[in-house]
């Protein structure tokens, strides 16, 4: 696989789309992917579409990622939910099976997603929910191989605070 690491996620030179809550999104700064990757290698800069909705959870990605997708000609599906999940204390179970139908999903449409951890932050909501959240993305990444890790943003972000 062609790749090139920019500041948040596991991209290619081909289209991607990365769909996440906004809060990630703004922790990312998704403005200027491509314009990172670019930088990184001139020959490629890729198509890239952030598909942010805010105040969203994976109970909002799980209900309308397949239409999503349907609209999408890339290859790559950044999905990356969980800090409002967090924040409004959605249980670990919920998220999981949310996350297993948004796996699924990008599956079915003859894609390969791209999961990272759930960003650090320090609300006591996000301290107490996040780490049991990104318990169950390690358990998506071994249910799914086909999974590509995205980066730990937990250990990224509480590294640089």
């Amino acid at each position: 696989m062609d790749s090139r690491e920019s500041s948040s996620f596991l991209v290619t030179p081909r289209d991607s789309r990365a769909l996440r809550d906004p809060i990630a999104a703004l922790r990312k700064g998704d403005v200027a992917s491509s314009q990172l990757i670019n930088a990184a290698n001139p020959s490629n800069f890729p198509a890239y579409e952030a598909g942010s909705i805010g105040g969203t959870l994976s109970a909002d990605g799980a209900k309308s990622l397949s239409g999503w997708l349907a609209l999408f000609p890339g290859r790559y599906a950044g999905v990356a939910y969980g800090t409002n999940d967090a924040g409004w204390n959605v249980s670990p179970a919920a998220f999981y099976d949310n996350y297993v139908v948004m796996i699924q999903a990008v599956l079915a449409a003859g894609k390969i997603p791209i999961v990272p951890r759930i960003p650090w932050g320090c609300t006591s909501n996000i301290l107490a929910n996040v780490p049991v959240l990104n318990q169950k993305i390690d358990a998506l990444y071994a249910a799914y191989p086909q999974i590509i890790r995205g980066p730990d943003l937990w250990a990224y972000f509480q590294a640089n605070q």
